[in-house]
């Protein structure tokens, strides 16, 4: 169940969202095996139309239905075709091929349609992949231009390399090329290279970080559709620094995040410097919807945020997290209103009493600066964000 209103404005928007999942996955023989899942998701109330969510209403959607054949000549090499997940990393660029049209908050769904080919000798895991949109995506990459929302077909090539190591950390390389069919013409090839390690200490420091280098062509240009096809190149990621105090009661950490997504800068001609997001999806809080009210108002894009975030489990059955967001443009938008969009306060408690049953709640609160209340469309207005879920899984 939710209560807010996006864009910073005065309005007030309420909706509850359900979900059912039911599905099996067998193995037949040692080689073969099988998923299947259905999802029925259910909007009442009033969505917010930025979302391009239904209003009242039911849908029902074959989530996963896939194959795998593995160990193939017994060699560690698998092939999975059908309708999958495919998540790379933290989401940064590839987690999400589905719009959701009912339900986005208390279950999406993220598969592709996608043929794999995974190869696993020893600690490395080698990924080839070919998957394409299952609906109509839609894309934010004009957004803080006229407020549009392009769907259209896109499919996604990529190969990715991750590797485990015993003192080094965990390390992965990939190569993810974006062929778009809609208006906006995004062809984006991504190179990416991330990394985590963290320290077998008490008070262990985790340190994770990923660079992106995207090249490509566009019809983008600051923001708005093109008359001409642009150029683009652009260089972002994130930083993220974690301290978990493990011998302290109720295991509190603190964490740090700088991610980092350029604007097109408008004088330099026919090269469009904004950062492709592609298919980033949600992990938790703040990854990689970056904060919750601010995710749909910055959409990856032309955008800088700075995170600090503490938490503990108050119990064993209990976590309880709070957040502080810094949000400013890469590039002005609006002449003479500087770059400073809001800040941003989230609280979020979980419970899960068993391994049937878990419940919860985030509050949000955000503040808009020059930027945002400067730019046409968008309010000046304090926003306030109530969120509650609960469900039963077996």
């Amino acid at each position: 169940m939710q209560n807010h209103n996006f864009f910073l404005e005065g309005s007030k928007d309420s909706w509850l969202e359900t979900i059912g999942k039911i599905g099996a996955q067998a193995d037949f023989t040692d080689h073969f095996s099988a998923q299947l899942q259905v999802l029925v998701e259910g909007t009442h109330g009033d969505a917010d139309t930025v979302t391009a969510v239904g209003q009242d209403g039911a849908n029902v959607e074959l989530e996963l239905a896939n194959l795998t054949y593995k160990k193939i000549f017994d060699l560690p090499l698998a092939v999975t075709l059908g309708r999958q997940n495919l998540f790379y990393g933290d989401g940064f660029l590839v987690w999400d091929g589905y719009y959701d049209r009912k339900a986005v908050w208390v279950g999406p769904i993220t598969s592709f349609n996608a043929a794999k080919i995974s190869v696993t000798p020893g600690r490395l895991t080698l990924d080839l992949f070919f998957a394409s949109t299952i609906i109509e995506y839609l894309s934010f990459e004009v957004l803080l231009g006229d407020l549009a929302i392009i769907a259209g077909d896109r499919n996604l090539w990529g190969i990715n390399g991750n590797l485990k190591t015993e003192t080094f950390g965990e390390w992965d390389l990939a190569v993810f090329i974006k062929d778009d069919k809609s208006a906006l013409k995004s062809d984006t090839t991504a190179l990416s290279l991330r990394g985590t390690y963290e320290t077998s200490t008490e008070v262990a420091l985790t340190i994770t970080g990923e660079i992106v280098g995207e090249w490509g062509t566009t019809m983008v240009r600051d923001h708005s559709l093109a008359a001409t096809e642009q150029s683009r190149q652009s260089l972002g990621g994130h930083l993220d620094g974690t301290v978990t105090f493990k011998a302290v009661k109720f295991s509190p950490y603190l964490k740090v995040r700088y991610a980092y997504f350029p604007g097109d800068d408008p004088d330099t001609a026919g090269t469009n410097e904004a950062f492709d997001p592609m298919f980033y999806g949600w992990q938790g809080w703040g990854t990689w919807f970056v904060g919750s009210i601010n995710s749909f108002n910055l959409t990856n894009t032309n955008e800088r945020a700075l995170m600090l975030e503490a938490g503990f489990s108050p119990t064993q059955t209990t976590t309880l997290q709070a957040q502080y967001y810094d949000f400013w443009l890469d590039r002005e938008v609006t002449p003479n209103a500087g770059k400073e969009w809001a800040e941003e306060i989230d609280l979020i408690f979980n419970w899960f009493p068993n391994e049937y049953f878990f419940a919860g709640m985030e509050l949000g609160w955000t503040r808009p600066k020059g930027a945002a209340k400067a730019h046409p469309g968008f309010g000046t207005k304090n926003t306030t964000e109530v969120v509650a879920w609960v469900g039963v899984q077996f």
